[in-house]
């Protein structure tokens, strides 16, 4: 199943209309594979997780 949404994903980022619309708001598309994504979000996580600790920040 993950295999088929992760193609249907991979497919539309490259339809030229959502490169198009993507573009048109400064964003670009990268398809992935589910671990790639993965490590992307860690990786994420990661950088601003020490920006949010250093902000003070706290959940109501």
């Amino acid at each position: 199943m993950t295999r088929r949404l992760n193609k249907a994903f991979a497919d539309a980022l490259n339809l030229p209309e959502l490169k198009a619309r993507l573009a048109s708001l400064m964003a670009e598309s990268m398809a992935s594979t589910p671990a790639q994504f993965g490590a992307f979000v860690n990786s994420e996580l990661a950088k601003y997780e020490a920006v949010v600790k250093g902000s003070g920040a706290t959940l109501e």
